[in-house]
């Protein structure tokens, strides 16, 4: 059975799906989306390709060395961090990096709703962690419902000049997607990929939009 299921197309490409839309990649997506899909892309490419740059390595590389080294010390069983009981330690190591990658743009110069993606992550990865404690909420639906938070926020706040609608539907297809292939492995129930999405979209949509409403 279990050479079966290795051997299961569905497996392998729920494995495959399941790295491409890791929850340490997402902000980067997210990231060259907004560099390249906003009024951002006026800027020299230079200078987005290095944003881009720098929070890939706060957000993705120091995450995953964190999380490889805690690994190695038997602080958490896999990258995916499957035991909801090891989460918390790693996830306020995110949150921290996600309050680098918010200075960082801050001092960029940035507009102040892409900061705010960035303080999403943080009020997201905190969520989770505390949900965790009793629940085992879907960290890959909930970097998902962020992407779809931002595209959100994208159409409602008119942060883009690009007609964001069909993107919006495709992030919602692969939401579909990622959400599957965390089932097919098993990771989490349909309930738990569900609630990540869902709560990850308030907050993102939420945090992103709160500079337009309060007239910044």
């Amino acid at each position: 059975m279990a050479l079966k299921r290795r051997n299961n197309p569905f497996v392998r490409a729920s494995r495959i799906i399941s790295v491409v839309f890791s929850p340490l990649i997402i902000p980067t997506y997210c990231t060259i989306m907004a560099m390249w899909l906003t009024p951002l892309n006026g800027l020299p490419e230079d200078s987005r390709l290095l944003a881009s740059a720098v929070v890939s390595v706060l957000t993705c590389l120091f995450p995953l060395m964190i999380i490889f080294s805690m690994m190695r010390l038997g602080r958490v069983k896999d990258m995916d961090i499957s035991d909801r009981r090891q989460r918390l330690r790693p996830l306020l190591y995110i949150l921290a990096c996600y309050i680098l990658s918010a200075i960082y743009i801050y001092h960029a110069n940035a507009p102040l709703w892409m900061v705010m993606y960035y303080v999403s992550g943080c009020v997201t990865s905190l969520a989770v962690a505390l949900v965790s404690l009793s629940w085992k909420i879907s960290g890959h639906g909930a970097a998902m419902g962020n992407m779809a938070g931002m595209m959100i926020a994208f159409i409602k706040g008119g942060y883009s000049d690009f007609d964001m609608l069909p993107w919006l539907c495709v992030i919602i297809m692969l939401c579909g997607v990622v959400g599957t292939a965390r089932i097919i492995l098993h990771r989490h129930t349909l309930g738990q990929v569900y609630a990540g999405i869902v709560m990850s979209t308030a907050i993102t949509a939420v945090c992103m939009l709160l500079p337009l409403w309060c007239g910044e």
